[in-house]
């Protein structure tokens, strides 16, 4: 090739790669579209794993109290009851069973929960009574029963309360239990065959023992493991303890019953420590139907589900969308229903 030749080709060629050192617009947008979609794919994992932590964490604390209760039933041959007449929740009576002996020696049981010379230890946290995947503070009532409401953001609350047992399914409030009815009936509509299985189920009894108070408070539910003054014993569990309810999360709820070691209030008339099993979990809260503390809904704050510790310390979880009335089977320790266990898990599903 001649020299003449080649200083005519040799700047087109440099010219050809020169242009071709840069990227065009449509593989800027191809990088941006993979850096997006891994970066959303790393998030997406980061968070699950989050979750995923919180919610053995979770676990391990029931478990933990689940643990605690054992050791109480077999130091006192019956379940604590989930608050007496003194105020006192169990929080109060796991105490020695947490190795917290110290605090518990320094509260008077024959006293009120409320009294002055409690204030140190009603005053501050259980890291025990917490579920990770919920806030640390809540609001809470931090006055005695009767006094003006004080509400405060505290860290002193409590996440896992007793399950009191189950009660019929409806509210005090008759316009209440009508709309709930109507929401369970939209619901049926939208998805037939999740309901499908648990219709063919025979349901829990309509009506089951409580104490009723009056259309405020409740009424208090007495056929689970723990509820006001109760000692109830491992023979009186008919129903299995691997298949009854102890303890639950109460957590999804913005606002918290009062602290930790309070357990009722007016001689137990209402109960803070404790819930009745009556509505689906995460539905109702206190605020939308008055005062009826211990009928609210139970529930957490994880992905779908809750966490509930079983009267034989094992823990399970269960989804948020199961039928209520697998939740009352599971709350009553004498209603002789057929083990919904895995309805509540969603083993059943897969059936």
């Amino acid at each position: 090739m001649s020299p003449k030749l080649k200083e005519v080709i040799r700047p087109k060629t440099v010219a050809r790669f020169e242009r071709r050192r840069g990227l065009s617009m449509l593989e800027l947008l191809i990088a941006a579209v993979v850096v997006a979609v891994l970066v959303g794919l790393t998030s997406v994992w980061i968070l699950n794993g989050r979750e995923k932590a919180r919610r053995t964490q979770c676990e391990d604390r029931l478990r933990g109290l689940g643990t605690a209760v054992q050791s109480f039933v077999s130091a006192k041959k019956a379940f604590p009851p989930a608050a007496n007449s003194n105020g006192y929740s169990f929080y109060v009576l796991l105490l020695p069973h947490i190795d917290m002996q110290e605090a518990f020696d320094k509260l008077d049981l024959n006293e009120s929960c409320y009294d002055f010379r409690n204030e140190e230890i009603y005053f501050s946290e259980l890291k025990a009574a917490k579920c990770p995947a919920a806030p640390v503070e809540q609001v809470l009532n931090l006055t005695a029963p009767g006094d003006p409401e004080i509400k405060e953001l505290a860290p002193y609350g409590a996440h896992y309360v007793a399950v009191l047992g189950a009660k019929e399914r409806k509210a005090p409030n008759a316009l209440l239990a009508k709309q709930y009815e109507k929401e369970r009936e939209k619901e049926k509509a939208k998805n037939p065959k999740a309901y499908a299985s648990n219709e063919k189920r025979p349901p829990p009894p309509d009506k089951y023992a409580f104490i009723m108070y009056d259309e405020k408070t409740g009424g208090v539910a007495t056929n689970g493991l723990m509820s006001l003054n109760s000692a109830v014993t491992p023979k009186d569990v008919k129903d299995g303890l691997s298949r009854t309810f102890l303890l639950g999360e109460a957590s999804w709820e913005t606002k918290g019953n009062r602290p930790w070691m309070a357990g009722s209030g007016w001689l137990g008339t209402w109960i803070y420590s404790g819930r009745n099993v009556v509505f689906p979990l995460n539905r109702w809260s206190r605020d939308d139907w008055g005062t009826g503390a211990h009928d609210a809904s139970l529930g957490g704050r994880h992905f779908n589900g809750s966490n509930f510790c079983m009267g034989d310390g094992s823990v399970f979880f269960i989804l948020t969308d199961t039928d209520p009335r697998v939740l009352q089977s599971l709350a009553s320790r004498n209603g002789g229903e057929p083990d919904l266990l895995k309805y509540g898990t969603g083993e059943a599903k897969s059936e």
